[in-house]
């Protein structure tokens, strides 16, 4: 968990870009609908800002250029003008939503029974692959760890840092998000993946949800949503 924090503490000196891909699949599973949003992404103050910059591929017209433009000067604008007790507030949340994060995180050795399968090489660095299974008698206590039992997975751990580079999971029954305004199906499936930038910090490379999903009692939605993390850069948090 102290490398988890260091990890998030070298994460804020950093600036990417995020491509975030959604498809829609008809019964047949073919992409029947395709669409992208490009964002720079910025911690401001060590709060994380997100700034369209293209959408299908194609650079914003000049108009939501402005709007874009217009937002980010209004985010930089309302946190100059926190006072210390607003600013401390904000940034005791944010701790807080971390934390409630690694308290799942804490949790995953409890929910599940992990298993050494083999060895593979992960962009040329060895690792343990490790399957999970859930573990009997597991009792969740909050809603983000009433899931786990619903999960099994796979997970390749590199051998030299110990930290996982590669991660995959599939839902074995329906998990619901929102007071069940959401629901995703049985099958679904998530892959994550991990890549060290400049030595120092694991960042993001890859993220995709391929899901069989109900919003709300109305749609029903079949397609994939995949993120690709690129362009990482780091920055002095002064000048920026």
């Amino acid at each position: 968990l102290k490398a988890s924090e260091q990890n998030w503490k070298l994460s804020e000196n950093y600036t990417w870009r995020e491509t975030r891909f959604f498809r829609q699949k008809d019964k047949q599973g073919k992409v029947k609908e395709q669409e992208s949003k490009t964002y720079d992404v910025t911690m401001i103050d060590g709060k994380e800002y997100e700034r369209l910059i293209m959408e299908d591929g194609e650079p914003l017209s000049p108009e939501k250029e402005r709007k874009e433009q217009a937002k980010l000067d209004k985010e930089v604008a309302e946190l100059q003008r926190e006072n210390p007790s607003q600013r401390a507030r904000r940034l005791a949340k944010q701790k807080e939503e971390r934390e409630e994060q690694e308290r799942m995180f804490r949790a995953v050795p409890k929910a599940f029974r992990f298993q050494l399968v083999g060895e593979e090489t992960i962009d040329g660095r060895p690792a343990w692959l490790i399957a999970a299974a859930p573990r009997d008698g597991f009792k969740p206590f909050n809603r983000p760890t009433s899931w786990l039992p619903k999960m099994k997975g796979r997970l390749w751990i590199d051998k030299q840092s110990l930290i996982w580079l590669k991660a995959e999971v599939e839902t074995l029954d329906t998990i619901s998000f929102g007071l069940f305004l959401a629901r995703v199906g049985k099958g679904s499936t998530m892959q994550f993946e991990q890549q060290l930038v400049n030595g120092e910090v694991w960042m993001p490379r890859r993220t995709e949800v391929a899901f069989d999903a109900r919003l709300a009692i109305f749609k029903k939605l079949n397609g994939e949503a995949e993120i690709l993390f690129s362009d990482y850069k780091k920055f002095s948090s002064d000048s920026k």
